[in-house]
Protein backbone atom coordinates (compact mmCIF):
# COMPACT_ATOMS: atom_id res chain seq x y z
CA UNK A 1 0.00 0.00 0.00
CA UNK A 2 2.93 2.42 0.77
CA UNK A 3 4.34 2.47 -2.51
CA UNK A 4 1.57 3.06 -4.25
CA UNK A 5 1.23 6.33 -2.21
CA UNK A 6 4.77 7.06 -2.39
CA UNK A 7 3.75 8.45 -6.27
CA UNK A 8 0.71 10.36 -5.15
CA UNK A 9 1.34 14.78 -4.68
CA UNK A 10 -0.85 15.99 -2.54
CA UNK A 11 -1.63 19.89 -2.36
CA UNK A 12 -3.12 20.86 0.75
CA UNK A 13 -4.84 24.35 1.07
CA UNK A 14 -4.95 24.75 4.82
CA UNK A 15 -8.24 27.29 5.33
CA UNK A 16 -10.60 27.89 8.74
CA UNK A 17 -14.43 28.44 6.96
CA UNK A 18 -17.21 26.67 7.54
CA UNK A 19 -17.80 23.19 5.11
CA UNK A 20 -20.25 24.73 2.89
CA UNK A 21 -17.12 27.87 2.43
CA UNK A 22 -14.93 25.35 1.98
CA UNK A 23 -16.97 23.52 -0.47
CA UNK A 24 -17.01 26.64 -2.77
CA UNK A 25 -13.52 27.57 -2.31
CA UNK A 26 -12.57 23.93 -3.39
CA UNK A 27 -15.33 24.24 -6.15
CA UNK A 28 -13.52 27.63 -7.73
CA UNK A 29 -9.89 26.17 -7.09
CA UNK A 30 -11.38 22.87 -9.64
CA UNK A 31 -12.37 25.43 -12.02
CA UNK A 32 -9.20 26.72 -11.61
CA UNK A 33 -7.50 23.74 -12.68
CA UNK A 34 -9.42 22.57 -15.58
CA UNK A 35 -8.93 25.89 -17.02
CA UNK A 36 -5.61 25.59 -16.94
CA UNK A 37 -5.84 22.53 -19.12
CA UNK A 38 -2.50 20.95 -18.72
CA UNK A 39 -3.21 17.12 -18.55
CA UNK A 40 -0.07 15.98 -17.12
CA UNK A 41 -0.56 18.06 -13.99
CA UNK A 42 -4.41 18.10 -12.99
CA UNK A 43 -6.05 17.34 -10.19
CA UNK A 44 -7.39 13.51 -10.48
CA UNK A 45 -9.81 14.32 -7.87
CA UNK A 46 -10.51 16.96 -5.23
CA UNK A 47 -11.17 16.96 -1.26
CA UNK A 48 -12.67 18.65 0.72
CA UNK A 49 -11.40 17.65 4.54
CA UNK A 50 -13.45 18.75 7.60
CA UNK A 51 -14.19 18.51 11.42
CA UNK A 52 -17.30 18.41 12.73
CA UNK A 53 -16.67 21.02 15.00
CA UNK A 54 -18.96 23.60 16.04
CA UNK A 55 -20.28 23.58 12.10
CA UNK A 56 -23.76 22.46 11.01
CA UNK A 57 -23.81 22.93 7.34
CA UNK A 58 -22.30 19.71 6.43
CA UNK A 59 -25.05 18.63 4.20
CA UNK A 60 -25.12 21.78 1.69
CA UNK A 61 -21.25 20.97 2.03
CA UNK A 62 -22.27 17.80 0.88
CA UNK A 63 -24.56 19.05 -2.19
CA UNK A 64 -21.78 21.37 -3.41
CA UNK A 65 -19.42 18.69 -3.36
CA UNK A 66 -21.37 16.04 -4.99
CA UNK A 67 -23.02 18.34 -7.84
CA UNK A 68 -18.88 19.38 -9.14
CA UNK A 69 -17.43 16.02 -8.38
CA UNK A 70 -15.63 16.25 -5.01
CA UNK A 71 -15.49 14.60 -2.34
CA UNK A 72 -16.40 15.57 1.12
CA UNK A 73 -14.57 14.32 3.95
CA UNK A 74 -15.94 14.27 7.16
CA UNK A 75 -14.10 13.73 10.96
CA UNK A 76 -16.46 13.69 13.23
CA UNK A 77 -15.92 15.24 15.95
CA UNK A 78 -12.31 16.28 15.00
CA UNK A 79 -9.70 14.76 12.52
CA UNK A 80 -7.79 13.24 15.52
CA UNK A 81 -10.35 10.30 15.46
CA UNK A 82 -8.13 9.72 12.81
CA UNK A 83 -5.15 9.77 13.81
CA UNK A 84 -5.93 7.98 16.89
CA UNK A 85 -7.57 5.10 14.44
CA UNK A 86 -3.47 4.37 13.57
CA UNK A 87 -3.01 3.31 16.59
CA UNK A 88 -6.12 1.48 17.41
CA UNK A 89 -9.68 2.19 16.78
CA UNK A 90 -10.86 5.15 18.64
CA UNK A 91 -13.43 4.42 21.73
CA UNK A 92 -17.03 4.91 21.14
CA UNK A 93 -17.32 7.10 24.10
CA UNK A 94 -15.20 9.76 22.24
CA UNK A 95 -17.60 11.64 20.80
CA UNK A 96 -16.20 15.14 21.69
CA UNK A 97 -13.99 17.03 20.54
CA UNK A 98 -11.65 17.89 23.90
CA UNK A 99 -12.10 14.22 24.73
CA UNK A 100 -10.62 12.88 21.42
CA UNK A 101 -7.71 15.78 21.04
CA UNK A 102 -6.87 15.00 24.85
CA UNK A 103 -6.51 10.85 23.80
CA UNK A 104 -5.00 11.72 20.90
CA UNK A 105 -2.12 13.83 22.92
CA UNK A 106 -1.92 10.86 25.26
CA UNK A 107 -1.14 8.42 22.55
CA UNK A 108 0.85 10.69 20.65
CA UNK A 109 -0.32 10.94 17.64
CA UNK A 110 -0.40 14.71 17.99
CA UNK A 111 2.24 16.99 19.11
CA UNK A 112 3.26 20.61 19.74
CA UNK A 113 1.78 23.49 21.99
CA UNK A 114 -1.37 22.79 21.39
CA UNK A 115 -1.00 19.25 20.32
CA UNK A 116 -1.96 20.16 16.90
CA UNK A 117 0.72 18.81 14.53
CA UNK A 118 0.62 15.12 13.15
CA UNK A 119 3.34 13.26 14.64
CA UNK A 120 4.33 11.01 11.60
CA UNK A 121 6.84 9.08 13.17
CA UNK A 122 4.06 7.62 15.48
CA UNK A 123 1.56 7.01 12.87
CA UNK A 124 4.50 6.36 9.79
CA UNK A 125 3.88 2.56 8.36
CA UNK A 126 0.06 1.89 10.09
CA UNK A 127 -2.55 3.66 7.25
CA UNK A 128 -3.91 0.16 6.34
CA UNK A 129 -4.24 -0.70 10.38
CA UNK A 130 -6.01 3.01 9.92
CA UNK A 131 -8.09 1.72 7.82
CA UNK A 132 -9.17 -1.06 9.23
CA UNK A 133 -9.91 0.55 12.64
CA UNK A 134 -11.58 3.61 10.92
CA UNK A 135 -13.94 0.90 8.95
CA UNK A 136 -14.93 -1.22 12.04
CA UNK A 137 -16.38 2.12 14.35
CA UNK A 138 -18.15 3.66 10.96
CA UNK A 139 -20.04 0.78 11.08
CA UNK A 140 -21.68 0.11 14.23
CA UNK A 141 -25.40 0.70 14.91
CA UNK A 142 -26.80 3.75 12.72
CA UNK A 143 -23.88 5.34 11.90
CA UNK A 144 -23.60 5.23 8.22
CA UNK A 145 -27.00 6.66 7.65
CA UNK A 146 -26.52 9.19 10.14
CA UNK A 147 -23.59 10.45 8.04
CA UNK A 148 -25.28 10.60 4.97
CA UNK A 149 -28.76 12.04 5.74
CA UNK A 150 -26.61 14.93 7.35
CA UNK A 151 -28.83 16.25 9.96
CA UNK A 152 -28.14 19.68 11.42
CA UNK A 153 -27.55 19.33 15.03
CA UNK A 154 -27.58 15.38 15.16
CA UNK A 155 -24.03 15.32 14.69
CA UNK A 156 -23.38 13.38 17.70
CA UNK A 157 -25.80 10.78 15.55
CA UNK A 158 -22.64 9.77 13.64
CA UNK A 159 -19.56 10.45 15.95
CA UNK A 160 -16.70 9.38 16.25
CA UNK A 161 -16.18 8.68 12.31
CA UNK A 162 -13.85 9.39 9.45
CA UNK A 163 -14.45 9.48 5.85
CA UNK A 164 -10.26 9.26 5.54
CA UNK A 165 -10.83 5.91 4.48
CA UNK A 166 -12.09 7.62 1.20
CA UNK A 167 -8.91 9.44 0.50
CA UNK A 168 -6.67 6.40 1.25
CA UNK A 169 -9.18 4.22 -0.98
CA UNK A 170 -9.06 7.07 -3.88
CA UNK A 171 -5.06 7.38 -4.12
CA UNK A 172 -5.04 3.11 -4.50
Amino acid sequence: MSSSLNSVAIRVISKTMAPSQLADYAVRCKRDDERNNDPEDCYCAVFVVVDVDDYHDHRQAQRICKDNGIRLIISNPCFEVWLIDHIRRCPASYADTPAVERYAGELKVVMGARNKHVNFEVIDGLTQKAVQNAERHNSEGNKAMARRQLEPYRESDYAPWTDMTDVIEAMG
